[in-house]
């Protein structure tokens, strides 16, 4: 019970390291690189930080107490061993998909590699419809519409899709990194430079709407 915490938030950091790394000289043409950010590591170190508490304490009572008393406790673990490590391999697909999740603002495209797809999508800024921003948005929780007041942008590219700086939007691809304010304007100023589409200021913005 201790040890899954403590193990949880350590794998989160060194997954979340390891994306850094990896991350780190893989888009030298990018003007700007969104990647995810540490907190989304969380998800796959979640199973492997029970695993491997799980096997440490395994460890720790074998030392403590001795194999020799505990024959049965020693089958039941030997049984279920693979168990465990089919539970540290589960963390690998999701941070595998998170590492490979990002936006590339380069000087001639924008390139979009969404977390659950194989695939990524590249925009010249001449593709670019509109963009909106406000400082609030529209979201939906429980079937209702609330009004959250914090800035966000939208590109909406010519064949219907659109890029949102917020997370959580249908129909939207979302920014992998937690951009603070001044990163959204900065990026969306350079964006909206290269495209030439002028960004619109809106009392309120509705990522539901077309």
């Amino acid at each position: 019970m201790i040890l899954w915490p403590l193990n949880w938030f350590l794998l989160t950091l060194l997954f979340s390291k390891l994306g850094t790394l990896w991350n780190g000289k893989r888009f030298p043409e990018a003007t700007f690189a969104l990647t995810a950010s540490w907190l989304y590591y969380t998800f796959p170190a979640l199973l492997p930080g029970g695993a491997t508490a799980i096997y440490i304490a395994n460890r720790a009572l074998r030392l403590i107490i001795g194999e020799h008393n505990y024959q049965e406790y020693n089958y039941y673990v030997k049984r279920y061993s693979s168990f465990i490590i089919i539970v540290i391999l589960s963390g690998i697909i999701p941070l595998l998909a998170l590492v490979n999740w990002y936006v590339l603002f380069t000087p001639e495209h924008i390139v979009i590699k969404p977390w659950y797809s194989i695939t990524r999508t590249t925009w010249n800024y001449s593709d670019i419809e509109s963009i909106r921003t406000a400082p609030a948005y529209v979201n939906r929780e429980n079937g209702r519409e609330v009004i959250v007041h914090k800035r966000e942008y939208i590109i909406k590219f010519r064949n219907e899709e659109k890029f949102t700086t917020g997370w959580g939007f249908p129909g939207t691809h979302s920014s992998p990194a937690r951009l603070n304010s001044e990163q959204k304007a900065q990026i969306l100023a350079y964006v909206s430079q290269k495209s030439g589409v002028p960004i619109t200021e809106m009392d309120v913005l509705n990522p539901y709407e077309p």
